[in-house]
């Protein structure tokens, strides 16, 4: 931020990245149990999207792996993101911890 103390800067930086983190974890939670089916995956499509778009060649159910990875990086995001937003808490000049 232009004029501002650079600890300020560097708080409100990680404020708004640690936000963002906060939000793709969210999001990423919020991801449905279905995938759209690969070229070489050969399980039995479920269905289409109209015939265009991502879903083009069908979709297929996620796997167990792939529900476990997405459950760790939602956790991973949520917690990089909490964490960057109370060390932009600790750099802030404006705030007191104690």
């Amino acid at each position: 931020m232009l004029g501002a103390p650079a600890l300020r800067s560097a708080a409100t930086g990680l404020y708004v990245v640690g936000s963002f983190f906060l939000v793709l974890g969210v999001f990423n939670g919020l991801r449905g149990p279905v995938r759209p089916k690969s070229a070489d995956d050969d399980r039995e499509a479920v269905g289409g999207l109209l015939g265009v778009g991502i879903f083009s060649g069908g979709i297929r159910t996620a796997t167990a792996d792939e529900r476990a990875d997405a459950r760790a990086t939602t956790w991973l995001f949520l917690a990089v993101g909490i964490a960057m937003i109370v060390v932009g808490a600790a750099l802030d000049p404006r705030t007191s911890l104690l």
